[in-house]
């Protein structure tokens, strides 16, 4: 269960990092923004995206943890 977890959020977060790619070549293309703006977008948007992830995943085994301890008791 947890593996199918991990490889559907993986596959999720890799098709929007594509569309991300997308829209920021093509903001970038139209003149709209510079390069760096662009650059620390995606810094930042990388950053939160990889902590918003471990964080859900974080919980998701401590509620298994939970669940396997109400089950010892």
């Amino acid at each position: 269960m947890l593996r199918e977890l991990h490889e559907i959020c993986l596959n999720i977060g890799m098709g929007l990092s594509y569309v991300a790619l997308f829209i920021a070549s093509s903001r970038s293309s139209d003149n709209k923004h510079y390069l760096i703006e662009i650059i620390v977008g995606f810094i930042i948007g990388s950053f939160v995206g990889v902590l918003g992830g471990h964080v859900l995943f974080y919980f998701e085994i401590v509620k298994k943890w939970k669940e396997t301890d109400e089950q010892v008791l």
